[in-house]
């Protein structure tokens, strides 16, 4: 329904979905309540089930809403692969597995994120690309740090110097919904959703 590809969508009685809750501060910046739910029963057969899927995906996206090391398995298939892999790592955890980084063809946070996984409180351009220089230095390929109203700023292997893409101003109807097209924007320019691409996104 919707070109959406349901083949490795399950539903598992006694367990809820993964629950989420945006609170919003004043300045209008969004803190996120999360309840995994049945996000943690997702395992390692689950994935040998859909690695089909895996290695005919255009691109692999991870997060840690899932058990970390069922994400890190998941793109360590997808690279085999030659699958691209995008990983955000949210809810970010201070002792990351190093593996994350080496295995992430696009490594995307948040300031939140950024300072959990570095240290480095980030306030503005230039501390966000303190941060990017750190992660591709323990094997990112290309780093966005995502800042809010600000926009984000990418640094890569192939392009050292720091890039700003500023944010345009929109006004917001939805801020929940995670778009698939930001993904093949990114990494597939010239291939569209309708053509059939299949992305197998772990949340």
């Amino acid at each position: 329904m919707n070109s959406v590809i349901t083949l490795m969508l399950f539903s598992l009685k006694r367990y809820w979905n993964i629950l989420g809750k945006r609170n919003y501060q004043p300045q209008r910046q969004n803190v996120i309540v999360i309840v995994p739910g049945a996000n943690l029963l997702l395992n390692f057969e689950d994935l040998k089930r859909a690695s089909d899927v895996i290695q005919k995906a255009k691109v692999v996206v991870c997060q840690l809403e899932i058990t970390p090391t069922v994400s890190l398995e998941a793109l360590k298939m997808a690279r085999a692969s030659g699958v691209k892999t995008l990983f955000n790592p949210a809810p970010a955890l201070a002792d990351l597995d190093p593996q994350f980084y080496t295995h992430s063809d696009i490594f995307c946070c948040n300031e939140t994120e950024a300072e959990i996984l570095t240290g480095i409180p980030v306030g503005n351009l230039e501390d966000a690309e303190k941060v990017g220089r750190m992660l591709l230095e323990r094997g990112c390929k290309l780093v966005i740090v995502t800042l809010g109203a600000e926009g984000c700023m990418m640094i890569s292997v192939e392009e050292p110097i720091p890039k700003h893409v500023p944010a345009g101003k929109v006004r917001a109807v939805d801020t929940t919904k995670f778009d698939l097209k930001l993904v093949l924007i990114l990494e597939c320019p010239k291939v569209l959703v309708k053509r059939g691409v299949t992305v197998l996104y772990c949340t």
